[in-house]
């Protein structure tokens, strides 16, 4: 609220507002004015309220309890009038600000120069940090300057301190230490520099004792700065002065101080003597320790010693050694003295600047000593078990001679055993119970009596001598091994003598047969190589000895002058190789065709030892009409045992048309002999070839016009049982069906049953009647055709001239002479079967035989342009019908009577010819209720050319054939 007086009028302005203006109006300042007519700046920092009547300044609620006017600005340190630090630590200064940082600026100053740019503070704190303090560079007055507001309002506040920085006392120099000789004058300088000046002082010894200025010591000190020197002298050094010393500098800030040493030199004192002892007769340990070395490296000592005998006079010193220096404890073993002679010695050592006085040992006399040793010692052998030694008594006694003693070992051993001592003084002693030719290492003693002690005073080893034994008997050989190498000959292996107690110059080996005990060798080796190491023997082979024989040999081993015992073993010859069998041949009735091939022999007439079986060798071979042939188709034997003069074997297992060459060989344990000179043949018929599996096929179609011939592929037979002779095409027409138009034949049938060689015909024979075969084709077993022509119109033969027997009863006329290959009938069922034939090498006019399988009924086709062909069809099936239904009778009454005498021709010759009627299996009735003539292969199946058209249950059995 503002008001104003002016004469006599008054007006009273409202809260907050002053009067403004020329017409006195109450009017509300605006901005940061305050005042009548709003003339005044306000001093509030940012965000705080102004009154803009009086310009108080009101804090908003984030500065409760600050102060919001900037003209009651104020700074403060937390350090205050002169601040010390020392040079080893940091300077830290902190400036505190009571106004909110961001209305205030802040800058640090030094001596009056900003050493910061101005900052805003943060949380109203500002810090200094100085680190590496030097105490010019870094003392000074330290300000903090605060500034807020602007134009008139601009406030600036400053805070000071004095910062000091002082330095812990150090020293800058170091005293050195000296080596002086006596009366020498010694200096020191030490100085120590720290802000404050550091007092200095001098201690000297372990303990630190401060030391003063005297007659014998001066102390001076100079200032510079913030640095103190001093200088130590001491004058006319002697061995008290030299030790340890120390310089000292503190200022309050610390105590630092360094050692030094003042060593004195002089020469050493004189030795202080440990030891003088006589060790033995010509040895005194001398000992000495140091007692001041003059701080200096004993460089060497030097040895002197004197000596008298009994009643004579000291002589003058005599030189011993020089001893290196090093340590402070010596020992010195002076040796080669005069037993019972008075010694005494005496010391002094040398450093650097000279030697110090002699110091003297007490007397002391050596104590009485062992003889010298003998001299001459020579040895002889007396026999190979003893050794004579002789010796010369010792020159020098050195007392009274007692004894002597004999030490002996074998030579290259290290240590002696026992000694031999003699009794008395006598030079000479035997050694017994020594080994032959062995030789020995001796030495020789002498014994002095100690008369004031005990012990035996004994002398040094006379000079070594070595002798040898005489030669004695060796020790037995060792025999290794005595074994047979082969039925003639035995080695002997042996070790020779481990002890052969003497030069061994010859073996004696001796072999006898112990079953008639002779001796058959008798051997004196004296030239045998040495084996090439310990682990080789010596070896001898006794050859040309008995097979299967027992003997026994005998070795010795002989020196010089002796022979060992015989060393002996006995050892057998092995089995050797038997002669051949004897009288090797066939036995028991048997021939080489026999059922059984039995084989005889005789034993070896010289078995060469137990025959302990034999083996029946054997190679096959394949036979030929002239022979065999040399080429092996198998090797093999078998074993009979030894008492056994015969084998036999069958030969049921032996392949058809095989020759066997047999020999027999004899076996001992350790060979066989060589085959027999004689060889044996057993031989095996031949056979029917293997069957074939595969029937004859068609090779082409017939076509329309081809009705009387067909191209056949055939397979060949093996010829494993025999070569084939000959090769014959049997053709059969089938009957037909008359109601479906097949073939009434069955394939599976076997051929060499239902057409044996005795059914077979000629063409002229068969042609136009079913059910009947014929020869076709003949072609030589070696001229085999793969692809043949039934119906060719030629005629064929195998040239053979085989009028006899077969296998299966085939008649006189096998496969001899030619046959026609006539034309096939139209529109007529047929098939065919190939047959093989082998010639039996071993009995005239016998052959075997074995058939394909029934190739597949085929059909010729028709020729419809033949009116001729037609009716001469029709004529030959009239007849075939009418003599087909006027044979029914005459078969049926023929039949038990034809079927009675081929069994009883079969039961007398097992190659019975077959009756030329054709088997009963062929055929079957002309009705259900008449047997037909086409049983067998042409009953039982239809071969039909329509697949439609199937025979009844009744056909099948009953196939009719009608006109």
């Amino acid at each position: 609220m503002g008001y104003l007086e002016s004469g006599t009028a008054s007006r009273t302005c409202e809260a907050d507002k002053m009067w403004s203006g020329s017409d006195f109006t109450c009017t509300a300042c605006t901005g940061n004015t305050y005042g009548n007519g709003c003339s005044q700046m306000c001093t509030c920092i940012t965000d705080a309220q102004c009154n803009h009547v009086n310009g108080a300044c009101t804090c908003i609620e984030q500065f409760v309890d600050m102060i919001c006017d900037t003209s009651d600005i104020s700074v403060t340190l937390a350090q205050q009038g002169t601040y010390l630090v020392t040079s080893a630590s940091d300077l830290a200064l902190q400036c505190n600000v009571n106004l909110p940082s961001q209305d205030v600026q802040m800058k640090w100053t030094f001596d009056g120069t900003d050493l910061v740019n101005p900052a805003v503070p943060e949380d109203g704190i500002v810090n200094l940090t100085r680190t590496n303090l030097d105490p010019e560079r870094d003392s000074g007055v330290y300000a903090c300057v605060a500034a807020s507001g602007q134009g008139v309002n601009a406030m600036t506040v400053t805070a000071s301190v004095t910062v000091d920085v002082q330095v812990p006392a150090v020293i800058t120099e170091i005293p050195v230490g000296v080596n002086l000789t006596l009366s020498e004058d010694a200096e020191f300088r030490c100085s120590g520099h720290g802000k404050r000046i550091p007092t200095l002082t001098w201690h000297s010894g372990y303990a630190g004792q401060l030391m003063d200025s005297g007659s014998k010591i001066q102390i001076t000190y100079d200032e510079q700065g913030y640095t103190l020197s001093s200088v130590l002298r001491i004058y006319s050094v002697v061995r008290s002065d030299g030790g340890s010393y120390s310089c000292q500098a503190d200022n309050g800030y610390g105590v630092v101080e360094e050692d030094f040493n003042l060593v004195v030199l002089e020469v050493p004192d004189p030795v202080t003597i440990t030891q003088f002892k006589a060790v033995t007769a010509e040895r005194i340990d001398l000992g000495w320790t140091l007692t001041f070395d003059g701080n200096l490296v004993i460089n060497s000592c030097s040895v002197e010693y004197m000596y008298r005998q009994s009643n004579e006079a000291w002589t003058q010193w005599i030189f011993y050694e020089t001893v290196d220096g090093g340590g402070s404890m010596f020992m010195v073993q002076i040796e080669g003295l005069t037993p019972f002679t008075e010694y005494k010695a005496r010391v002094k050592c040398r450093n650097e600047l000279g030697y110090s006085e002699f110091t003297e040992s007490p007397t002391v006399k050596t104590p009485i000593s062992s003889p010298d040793p003998p001299t001459d010692v020579t040895i002889a052998a007396k026999s190979d078990s003893e050794l004579l030694v002789l010796w010369v008594a010792p020159k020098v006694v050195h007392g009274i001679l007692q004894s002597y003693k004999v030490y002996y070992k074998l030579q290259g051993e290290r240590d002696y055993g026992e000694p031999n001592e003699t009794i008395g003084t006598e030079t000479f002693l035997t050694i017994d119970g020594l080994e032959a030719f062995t030789t020995y290492d001796v030495q020789v003693t002498a014994i002095n009596t100690n008369q004031h002690e005990s012990d035996l005073l004994e002398s040094s080893y006379s000079i070594m001598e070595r002798a040898r034994t005489l030669e004695g008997v060796p020790e037995n050989v060792i025999i290794v091994i005595f074994v047979n190498k082969s039925s003639t000959e035995l080695e002997v292996r042996w070790k020779p003598s481990l002890i052969p107690r003497g030069v061994t110059n010859r073996y004696e080996l001796r072999l006898l047969n112990s079953v008639i005990g002779q001796q058959i060798h008798h051997h004196n080796f004296t030239n045998l190589e040495s084996p090439e190491d310990e682990f080789t023997d010596y070896k001898y082979d006794f050859t040309d000895l008995s097979p299967h024989t027992e003997y026994i040999v005998m070795i010795n081993i002989c020196n010089r002058l002796h022979c060992s015992e015989d060393a002996t073993d006995s050892a057998t010859t092995s089995h050797g190789k038997p002669s051949r069998p004897r009288q090797v041949s066939l036995c028991n009735g048997s021939d080489s065709l026999s059922l059984n091939c039995n084989v005889c022999w005789q034993e070896p007439e010289n078995p060469n030892g137990i025959i302990t079986h034999y083996i029946i060798e054997y190679t096959s071979h394949d036979r030929t009409e002239d022979g065999f042939d040399p080429a092996v188709k198998e090797t093999g034997f078998w074993m009979a045992n030894s008492y056994s003069r015969n084998h036999s074997e069958s030969k049921n297992t032996w392949p058809s048309n095989s020759e066997y060459q047999i020999s027999v060989r004899a076996a001992t344990y350790a060979e066989e002999s060589d085959s027999s000179s004689e060889k044996i043949s057993c031989r095996t018929k031949r056979a029917a070839p293997p069957r074939v599996t595969v029937a004859p096929s068609h090779v082409t179609a017939m076509k329309s016009k081809e009705i009387s011939s067909l191209w056949v592929r055939m397979n060949n037979f093996s010829e494993v049982n025999g070569p084939i002779s000959c090769y014959e095409v049997i053709v059969i027409q089938i009957p037909e069906n008359t109601i479906t138009g097949s073939a009434v034949f069955d394939s599976s049938l076997d051929p060499d049953e239902e057409f044996p060689p005795s059914q077979v015909r000629l063409y002229e024979e068969a042609v136009g009647n079913p059910g009947i075969g014929y020869v076709a084709i003949r072609i030589p077993g070696k001229l085999f055709e793969r692809e043949v022509q039934i119906g060719d119109g030629k005629e064929s033969s195998c040239n053979g001239q085989r009028h006899g027997q077969n296998k299966r009863g085939a008649d006189q006329n096998t496969y001899s002479g030619k046959v026609y290959n006539g034309e096939l009938l139209p529109d007529t069922w047929y098939s065919a079967f190939i047959r093989a034939f082998v010639d039996d090498l071993d009995q005239e006019q016998m052959v075997y035989y074995s058939s394909s399988p029934f190739m597949e009924p085929f059909k010729t086709s028709k020729d419809g342009n033949s009116a001729v062909t037609i009716a001469v069809v029709i004529i030959v099936i009239v007849i075939v019908a009418a003599g087909v239904v006027g044979s029914i009778l005459l078969i049926r009454r023929s039949r038990r009577r034809t079927l009675a005498k081929e069994t009883e021709k079969e039961e007398n010759d097992p190659y019975t010819e077959l009756s030329d009627v054709r088997s009963q299996s062929l055929y079957t009735g002309l009705t259900k209720k008449e047997p037909s003539v086409a049983e067998g292969a042409f009953s039982g199946h239809d071969v039909q050319e329509n697949e439609s058209e199937k025979p009844t249950s009744d056909e099948k059995m009953y196939d009719t054939i009608e006109t």
